[in-house]
């Protein structure tokens, strides 16, 4: 009983809006996941058209760079295990027949997308600003990804030794920095009185 009396004093030394945030994040991230779980992720609904249009706009930068190549795009899948039923889907872009790059439903950008937009509605701004922020920050997101698996697709071609260095480090610190600056901006403009 002490333990719970203590966490309970501990909470409540939080400054209120912090708590207030706190509570909305779990509230978000809860109801995120549930829905995602329950009803999008087996039937690839928000995932198979974000991957799809990260695969094209890849390919599509990937054409500019190398414009005598030939590039296709081709979803692939694979079981998880032999005793699993779950399936990985890719979109593998080939450049003249040879595969060169592999987009999965991880890489499409949407878990990138709801963080960033649950931590704008976590501290709310009027609505309009809420709506810009959020459609802005999105497009800006799903370019940079975009960018980022076509910079990886030219390693990947050019067989540069930084291809796993930028993919898992590099990139991931551009893009959370960006978020961050967004959200800086977002809040620079918030009004805090009477929340």
């Amino acid at each position: 009983m002490d333990f719970f009396l203590q966490l309970k004093s501990k909470y409540n030394d939080i400054p209120k809006e912090v708590r207030r945030f706190l509570v909305r994040a779990i509230v978000v991230f809860i109801t995120w996941k549930l829905i995602y779980h329950l009803f999008l992720f087996s039937n690839r609904v928000i995932d198979a058209p974000f991957t799809q249009i990260a695969s094209f706009g890849t390919e599509q930068i990937l054409k500019v760079v190398y414009p005598q190549s030939v590039f296709q795009v081709k979803e692939h899948y694979r079981n998880y295990s032999l005793t699993d039923s779950s399936r990985v889907y890719t979109n593998i872009i080939y450049k003249d027949n040879k595969p060169v790059l592999g987009i999965a439903d991880g890489c499409n950008a949407l878990e990138l997308i709801i963080l960033f937009c649950g931590f704008i509605i976590c501290i709310p701004s009027n609505l309009k600003r809420m709506i810009i922020f959020s459609f802005l920050g999105i497009c800006l997101l799903y370019l940079v990804n975009i960018i980022r698996c076509a910079v990886i697709g030219i390693l990947n071609i050019n067989q540069n030794k930084l291809t796993d260095i930028a993919h898992h480090y590099i990139f991931k610190l551009m893009v959370y920095l960006i978020i961050f600056l967004i959200w800086q901006a977002y809040l620079k403009g918030v009004n805090y009185a009477k929340k």
